[in-house]
């Protein structure tokens, strides 16, 4: 009897209970992955900074305006102080209807990197009579004052063989304006255009914004050799 009572306690005894998965290789293999992964994203990674449309256009401008093509320079009007005598005397005023390119000359056409989305309105020009050769031309725009004061506005300048076009324009890639922008108070502005390359002894300008040419004659006087 004791013997069967012996057997049925050994028989009868509990299976062992298993044991957890150790936790350490799961942590190592999350530790490689992460060292793996950041070892090939800074080994093959592209460099470069992420995508700017605003700043791939004017990369894009850049690169055509240092080519020169067709003898075209290139001039940067900027934002200027000093006032000179200007005048709004012999400025005509065109309408302009259908695409830019019908009007620019066509060289000009094919050296601006992509159609120019120019503002809907200027109120006023006043403009110097005079370019001094070798320094600067100035002129003043009536523009609203939100629009010209975005970055986003810029007043072009090209000029060859005594024509200078400019081109009040909004650097954006389709034609979207802000009412807000639109709607502010038009405020004048004056620019200063250099003249360094202007060797004839009169200027044709011309004045494009969306639907409008404006146009007037300028003397330019000479600097005398020393």
């Amino acid at each position: 009897m004791d013997q069967e009572t012996s057997k049925l306690k050994s028989t009868s005894s509990p299976i062992q209970e298993k044991q957890p998965w150790p936790m350490w290789p799961f942590a190592l293999a999350i530790v490689i992955f992460i060292i793996g992964y950041t070892w090939i994203q800074l080994e093959f990674r592209k460099e470069g900074p992420t995508n700017q449309p605003y700043q791939d256009l004017l990369d894009r401008q850049k690169a055509v305006v240092e080519k020169n093509m067709y003898d075209w320079y290139s001039l940067k009007a900027e934002v200027a102080t000093k006032e000179t005598p200007l005048s709004s005397e012999g400025i005509e005023i065109k309408t302009a209807e259908g695409p830019l390119e019908n009007f620019l000359p066509q060289q000009l056409v094919y050296y601006i990197a992509s159609r120019p989305i120019l503002i809907p309105k200027i109120e006023r020009v006043e403009r110097e009579e005079t370019a001094q050769a070798a320094s600067h031309y100035n002129l003043k725009l009536w523009l609203p004052r939100g629009m010209a004061e975005d970055q986003r506005f810029r007043l072009s300048a090209f000029y060859k063989e005594g024509e200078l076009h400019l081109l009040a324009q909004f650097l954006v890639q389709k034609r979207e304006h802000s009412e807000d922008l639109l709607n502010e108070d038009f405020t004048p502005y004056l620019f200063s255009i250099p003249t360094d390359p202007m060797t004839t002894e009169s200027l044709s300008v011309y004045l494009y914004t969306e639907g409008e040419i404006r146009s007037w004659k300028a003397i330019v006087e000479q600097t005398e050799p020393a």
